[in-house]
């Protein structure tokens, strides 16, 4: 995240997980479920100007992805 931050990007870092103590099985690695992540995306970023969005994790797949999909994330509001 420092070079994100270093080269002047603006990042949001999401989550709850803290690392001792989690299973190696990646999927426990958000520390909550893809839905409550995808929500908290969702609003995270609902008042942002966004040009990009760059995500990056083990953890999340089709189930995160598709809830993001039903929400025009340029256009909507976790409200």
């Amino acid at each position: 995240m420092d070079l994100i931050t270093i080269s002047g990007f603006i990042h949001h870092v999401i989550g709850y997980a803290t690392f001792a103590n989690i299973p190696e099985d990646h999927s426990y690695w958000l520390g909550v479920s893809q839905e409550q992540d995808a929500q908290d995306f969702i609003s995270a970023i609902s008042e942002q100007h966004i040009d990009m969005i760059v995500l990056d994790h083990y953890s999340i797949n089709n189930v995160w992805e598709n809830i993001v999909k039903k929400c025009n994330i340029f256009t909507c509001s976790s409200n």
